[in-house]
């Protein structure tokens, strides 16, 4: 009978190890932020030319080599607005910045099934989740620091397991209180 448990425990032990994966911590110290990841992050930086000039895109992301039914990519976005367009004590804009930013979201075809207020560190933010015909959710959170704005989102399949992680990677995002050129 003790052979029989202590068996049994291994079997549960050997496959709960199969099935969790390795999350690290990333830390980008020029995007001034750590987040959780299940694996290797890919970096892609896009300059993107806009009525108030031109702003550099940058993008952190994993993508998980499952089938298709089961893929999740994991990001991080960030970009600074020039001063004096759009900062983090603009009351009046930030409503009007984020529904543009909960709208742009909203993939064709799908809805939005949600949104809530959030702050990081007494910085406003909004929380978010669409979802498409083809069963794919994307839930978001988003973030203006001053005049940084951060886009964290879990691109996946309607799977708990997948929701979990999500989960997981978007309450692990921290800012790095580090000054610039430290």
């Amino acid at each position: 009978m003790v052979l029989l448990i202590k068996n049994t425990l291994l079997l549960i032990i050997a496959t709960s190890a199969i099935f969790q994966s390795e999350w690290s911590v990333f830390k980008s110290h020029e995007g001034q932020f750590s987040i959780l990841s299940p694996g290797d992050i890919s970096q892609d930086v896009k300059t993107i030319e806009t009525d108030i000039g031109t702003i550099d895109y940058f993008s952190f992301y994993h993508a998980t080599n499952e089938e298709e039914e089961f893929r999740s990519v994991y990001s991080v976005s960030y970009c600074e607005y020039p001063t004096n367009t759009i900062h983090s004590d603009s009351t009046d804009m930030l409503l009007e910045f984020f529904a543009a930013t909960i709208e742009q979201s909203i993939p064709h075809g799908g809805k939005l099934v949600y949104e809530a207020p959030e702050q990081m560190e007494g910085y406003p933010g909004r929380l978010w989740r669409t979802s498409s015909p083809n069963l794919k959710i994307v839930k978001s959170k988003a973030f203006l620091v001053e005049n940084r704005f951060y886009l964290i989102q879990v691109f996946s399949t309607n799977k708990k397991a997948n929701r979990r992680d999500g989960d997981k990677f978007l309450k692990s995002f921290r800012l790095l209180n580090e000054k610039k050129g430290d």
